[in-house]
């Protein structure tokens, strides 16, 4: 809500890019060379002044071999998510990190959350062999299940109807009579 101060200006998507130029954003955006920042909302004007002219950044953020590291431009909580959003490693007090990536990772995806309430998003970092990327196993439907599901709701359904047809019959025959 932009007439809302206190909502206004509180998260900004950083791009790496050479230029201010449509396509120059456009394929730093899709290629990921982008990172999110939320702020919280400063009761303080001067301070939210001030940390907004100096805001945490990503120093670097390298993948070499089976080794990430990450790095920051200010201690924080640096937390690593892993797949189905799971939290796999956290770092209390740091500037930078290194941690494996192992075979079995098909993405990891860093937050860093700062003393005074900020917090940084990365995109994620995704396991790809040139051809396909490692995805992790997509939701299926179970069909019996489903179909019995199905059917319980609508016996249910169809039991509820007319019992309060019943009870609506005898009431306006009770009045009736």
């Amino acid at each position: 809500n932009i007439n809302s101060s206190g909502r206004f200006g509180r998260a900004a998507n950083f791009v790496n890019t050479k230029s201010r130029n449509y396509n120059n954003i456009r394929d730093a955006m899709l290629s990921g060379k982008h990172f999110a920042l939320m702020m919280p909302i400063f009761t303080d004007e001067e301070y939210k002044l001030q940390r907004n002219l100096n805001l945490p950044a990503i120093n670097y953020l390298d993948l070499t071999g089976d080794t990430v590291k990450f790095s920051v431009s200010e201690p924080a909580t640096i937390n690593v998510f892993g797949q189905k959003g799971l939290l796999k490693y956290s770092f209390s007090g740091v500037t930078g990190i290194s941690i494996p990536f192992t075979p079995e990772d098909t993405y990891l995806r860093f937050a860093a959350i700062f003393a005074d309430g900020v917090i940084l998003y990365t995109n994620p970092l995704v396991r790809f062999n040139g051809k396909q990327i490692a995805f992790q196993t997509l939701a299926s439907v179970n069909y019996p299940l489903t179909i019995v599901q199905f059917l319980l709701i609508s016996t249910l359904l169809a039991v509820s109807l007319r019992f309060f047809w019943i009870i609506l019959r005898k009431m306006v025959t009770q009045r009736m009579t």
